[in-house]
């Protein structure tokens, strides 16, 4: 009997340690220039990235139009562009962020990372970046090196 308090006190503990944990919430700001990117993106990427840009003054113009080039060459090969989907976000501080969207098109993906900064009262682009790398990152993830050996495929039995 006192091995059963013990342990539903454990559980109890457990589970009320992660209750203290910093919610996730992103900053509305953030959603605006994401949607706005989107929205401007399915008609142009040029627009899309010029609508970031124009956030901070300290984007290089010259990084700004070899993206929107190094788009418009690749865009013809990928197919018909299907949409975004979110599929990361990362933080160091509350101040400083990463966004990862998958671009969805007929032949394969594009991933584009999105870092924003707000050094004060406003967020700006800090960073942006697209790579077709994101295939060659989810099989490196699927490597029996990085497996969890007491892995329990319980859908699989």
């Amino acid at each position: 009997m006192i091995k059963r308090i013990c342990f539903v006190f454990l559980c109890i503990s457990a589970s009320s340690c992660g209750s203290n944990d910093k919610k996730l919430v992103v900053d509305p700001e953030i959603v605006t220039l994401e949607e706005g990117f989107i929205e401007r993106y399915s008609r142009g990427t040029g627009d899309a990235i010029d609508f970031l840009a124009s956030t901070s003054k300290w984007i290089a113009p010259d990084d700004m139009t070899f993206l929107k080039d190094k788009l418009d060459s690749i865009k013809p090969q990928l197919g018909q562009f299907h949409g975004f989907e979110l599929i990361a976000f990362r933080s160091v501080s509350d101040d400083f962020v990463l966004r990862s969207y998958l671009a969805k098109y007929e032949r394969q993906p594009l991933r584009f990372n999105l870092t924003f900064y707000r050094p004060t009262v406003k967020w700006q682009l800090h960073y942006i970046e697209c790579d077709f790398e994101i295939d060659d990152e989810l099989k490196e993830s699927a490597r029996a090196y990085r497996l969890n050996r007491n892995l329990i495929f319980e859908d699989h039995e």
